[in-house]
């Protein structure tokens, strides 16, 4: 359950609050993930151990008690959403996604788990550090290149041609 309460912390990020109370939380986790009644007591001592541990911060305002993400937090959130990232096909739109990295040998882990995911993904890889996909996955490349902090040494251009290796990728992809 503390996946779901963290991937729900995010949606409610996404919206702009910083802050927020048990009971949005809660009422956002039951209408995402269809959470029953008798979860709500795993859903509080999920949101205590998550206090206990430093991911999430009480603030009290007059009589009303607001929670908060900490660094630590922030931290275990992109963990959840790294687990969470899939790149789906989808019907192509006629652009090319070429990732191209230069990640210093100070970043390697984070360079080596960048190309095991592309791999595992099925993307093309030209070269060591220059991969291509032919459907939309900007965003989870991005919040790849956020977890591991390789985000300034990643980029990711959209081309409608690649040349002569066009036909032997529309093969490859099955385009």
């Amino acid at each position: 359950m503390i996946n779901k309460i963290f991937l729900t912390i995010d949606r409610i990020l996404e919206e702009g609050e910083i802050i927020f109370s048990r009971q949005s939380l809660w009422s956002k986790l039951n209408r995402i993930s269809k959470t029953q009644d008798d979860g709500r007591r795993e859903f509080n001592q999920v949101l205590r151990r998550s206090v206990e541990h430093n991911w999430i911060e009480i603030q009290e305002k007059g009589e009303k008690v607001f929670y908060r993400l900490t660094p630590l937090g922030v931290k275990k959130l992109s963990l959840y959403k790294f687990n969470e990232i899939k790149i789906n096909r989808g019907k192509w739109d006629g652009f090319w996604r070429l990732i191209v990295f230069d990640i210093p040998e100070t970043e390697r882990q984070g360079r080596d788990a960048l190309r095991k995911v592309l791999q595992h993904f099925g993307f093309y890889s030209l070269q060591k550090s220059v991969f291509i996909y032919p459907f939309k996955c900007e965003k989870e490349i991005k919040n790849l290149c956020d977890f591991w902090g390789i985000s300034n040494c990643v980029e990711i251009f959209l081309t409608h041609s690649v040349g002569k290796k066009e036909e032997q990728l529309r093969g490859f992809f099955n385009i």
